[in-house]
């Protein structure tokens, strides 16, 4: 089966090389100490600047490409957990269940081989979620493509992170169910689950950067989070950054090569600079959603 993340990614050191290449300055492209300062510096301050822009029109200056899911497996009577650490603003969050939850028997890249009793169709099985609850797999999420009920093996979108191929003995379950689970903005320290028997949570509040639920679950469940991520926060190695790199490359190269060329020519650094800011608010238009932050673009300029 081909794999669709062989197709070669886009990274903060090519796109460094583009763009030092387009301003005429490839020999830089070739010195680590400008790449090195491509990644700590300047792409950190493109972002930061095109949020600061954002927020010119829209206050909270969360754009669309910003949003983003995470996927994590809270465990029997666990209630607190940490939310991921890009997280900026606006969580909601999903209870993950299904009734087809037993223990695989092994794996390779593309594929799980689930329990020799699973008894899920072919026909129910195909584009729903397996997330694997437990084991060297523990954690991920993929939906299934294909599913062999001959020998129960469920074919998975994309391949199973390095070194986390599900093997015999890890626990899955096939996501039929996805419950909201509704916010409780004023937090409540004295929830008393003391005489509340185990059950499935309904209700979340957070304080900080934990959440906590209103009851302890009485068996492992799936948690699917929505939010807004703050780039900077955003770790290069996490695949969130191909997305933003492939979304917001026309800005991050035209920035890049204004930045590069402001020490070596100040007439083309210039020219580079409003090219970039046009290339910035032509991408804020299309994250913005109504006609009103649309038409409120005269304020940057």
């Amino acid at each position: 089966m081909s794999d669709p993340t062989s197709v070669v990614a886009p990274t903060a050191e090519s796109l460094a090389t583009e763009a030092l290449t387009r301003a005429g300055l490839g020999r830089r492209a070739q010195q680590e100490v400008f790449i090195k300062r491509v990644r700590q510096e300047w792409i950190p301050e493109i972002m930061v600047d095109i949020r600061q822009k954002a927020r010119l029109i829209r206050g909270d200056g969360l754009l669309s490409g910003l949003q983003t899911e995470a996927t994590t497996v809270v465990v029997t009577n666990q209630t607190r957990f940490i939310v991921p650490d890009e997280y900026e603003h606006d969580l909601q969050m999903w209870l993950l269940d299904g009734d087809s939850r037993d223990t695989a028997t092994g794996g390779d890249a593309f594929d799980v081989n689930l329990s020799a009793t699973e008894s899920i169709s072919e026909v129910n099985a195909i584009g729903r979620y397996i997330l694997m609850l437990s084991g060297t797999s523990h954690g991920q999420y993929r939906q299934i493509t294909a599913y062999d009920e001959g020998t129960n093996t469920a074919t998975v979108s994309h391949r199973w992170d390095t070194q986390q191929t599900p093997i015999a003995g890890d626990t899955y379950v096939i996501i039929t169910r996805e419950n909201k689970l509704e916010q409780q903005t004023t937090y409540d320290a004295e929830w008393d689950r003391v005489n509340r028997a185990p059950s499935e949570p309904t209700r979340f509040q957070m304080y900080n950067r934990e959440v906590e639920l209103d009851l302890q679950p009485q068996k492992a469940y799936g948690l699917r989070f929505r939010y807004y991520a703050d780039p900077e926060l955003i770790d290069y190695n996490d695949p969130k950054w191909v997305f933003l790199f492939r979304k917001y490359r026309r800005p991050l190269i035209l920035g890049l090569m204004w930045t590069a060329m402001q020490d070596v020519d100040d007439d083309r650094a210039i020219n580079l600079e409003a090219t970039y800011t046009t290339a910035v608010q032509q991408l804020i238009s299309s994250e913005l959603t109504t006609d009103d932050e649309a038409e409120s673009f005269a304020l940057m300029e």
